[in-house]
């Protein structure tokens, strides 16, 4: 019997892929974003609706762009402060269409002679939250 010591060779330590892991934890957010969308409708949303959709979507990891302020300016807090400032009282419990509401404002802007750049982005960022809720509910089993 060979009684001479041997060297073991250690097992290597498997980590997980950084890589794998930060696209899982996107694909997590992601999900978790699209989940959150189906929650709110932007062609039938209120004020106040509005502000929970905002702030649940930044909690989600939405980044707070320049869509997601437009967006915010249709919400209960900045139209009470308006509100405050006019003296035009208006009702946060009324949904509306936001799509809708960000066509006519392109269309005065485009009337006025105006850029329309802003409400064009804006416009296109609501189809994207429609369209990322619809084809959620529609891949997602019931």
């Amino acid at each position: 019997m060979d009684t001479t010591p041997r060297k073991t060779q250690a097992t290597p330590k498997t980590s997980p892929n950084p890589v794998s892991s930060a696209f899982s934890a996107i694909k997590a957010k992601r999900l978790q974003l699209d989940h959150l969308l189906t929650r709110y409708d932007v062609r039938k949303i209120s004020p106040t609706e509005i502000d929970s959709f905002v702030e649940d979507m930044a909690k989600a990891g939405q980044p707070v762009n320049a869509e997601m302020l437009m967006l915010a300016s249709f919400g209960k807090s900045f139209l009470d402060h308006l509100a405050q400032v006019t003296g035009q009282p208006y009702n946060a419990s009324v949904q509306v269409d936001m799509i809708d509401v960000a066509k006519g404002q392109r269309d005065v802007a485009a009337r006025a002679k105006s850029h329309t750049e802003d409400w064009d982005q804006f416009l296109r960022f609501l189809h994207v939250l429609e369209d990322r809720s619809d084809n959620f509910m529609t891949a997602t089993p019931s």
